[in-house]
């Protein structure tokens, strides 16, 4: 499966290869420096959802915990089946103190608040852009009105988003306690956590968009829009290709087919491949910065359970 989604980024990369190394070796430094630090602003958002999810539910996990639990799982979703890292942030809050069935019911609002804030950004930016293609439009709609139907229903009515999903006690009992929280602090959580997840995916367009100026700083401003739309559209391929282990394969070939028409073949797999090496450069590096206080937290809450009690 994975040789599959590698096919057309792989071939597209072999064809054009001279030009691809060529434009790798004249990248500009102060453009990709740019575009890691969009790339590493846009990070901090990540772990939002979850904390926004929660907001008001007698018990919240905070910022810092879903921040340890996401950046501390996320080379889990490069294993073979891609979604490893949904039982992998469980664990690590479990770790934290945090109930199973809560953490699981926040995973999946902030999977959808992900889909709907990135197909709402590209939705807007490709109604702007100079995207000829109806079918874009049409694929980014149906997504955004399926991830807006089923984000609100896991929000307005938590007890049928239980019986649509599963009957097991652990979801009814995450559910009941989504439902003690009053509608409008629900629907204002769900608000609040799409507005700083589309702020992201902005900031990770800038990000993209910096790669493309590196690769060629002749380019238009008004290039911008339409990076930032590509690659929430690209984002969004990935995701919902869970054959594919991050996405990898799935997401480059999109951006070579998005981009190719407003910059040519080669510049566009060589975007392609840049962006995927920083994204996993710096999640690296997000990873590798909190280790060792996730270890520190886990073990923490470990003693304080096992302590007795007077």
């Amino acid at each position: 499966m994975l040789v599959l989604c590698l096919f057309p980024i792989g071939r597209q990369a072999a064809q054009d290869w001279q030009a691809v190394s060529r434009l790798a070796l004249q990248v500009k430094a102060p453009a990709l420096l740019a575009s890691a630090i969009a790339l590493i602003l846009a990070s901090f958002f990540l772990p939002t959802a979850m904390a926004a999810f929660t907001h008001g539910a007698p018990r919240r996990i905070s910022y810092r915990d879903s921040a340890l639990a996401y950046y501390g799982s996320q080379p889990m979703k490069y294993l073979p089946g891609s979604f490893w890292i949904l039982p992998g942030r469980v664990i690590l809050l479990r770790g934290l103190g945090h109930d199973v069935s809560l953490s699981s019911t926040a995973l999946l609002f902030e999977m959808t608040t992900q889909v709907l804030s990135s197909s709402l950004v590209a939705a807007v930016l490709i109604g702007l852009t100079g995207f000829t293609s109806a079918w874009y439009r049409e694929v980014v709609w149906l997504i955004l009105a399926g991830s807006l139907a089923f984000s609100l229903l896991l929000v307005v009515s938590p007890m049928l988003a239980q019986r649509v999903l599963n009957r097991t006690s652990p979801v009814r009992q995450a559910m009941a306690r989504l439902a003690e929280i009053p509608l409008a602090a629900r629907l204002r959580n769900l608000l609040w956590a799409t507005l700083l997840y589309a702020i992201m995916w902005l900031l990770m367009g800038v990000s993209f968009y910096a790669l493309v100026v590196a690769t060629d700083p002749h380019l238009d401003l008004a290039l911008l829009k339409v990076s930032i739309g590509i690659f929430s559209l690209s984002w969004l391929a990935g995701f919902l290709t869970p054959i594919s282990p991050g996405g990898i394969g799935v997401r480059e070939s999109a951006i070579v087919l998005l981009l190719t028409p407003f910059v040519g073949g080669p510049q566009a797999v060589t975007v392609a491949l840049l962006s995927r090496a920083l994204s996993l450069a710096v999640e690296l590096a997000f990873f590798a910065g909190v280790w060792l206080p996730l270890r520190s937290a886990q073990t923490a809450v470990a003693s304080f359970n096992t302590a007795p009690r007077r």
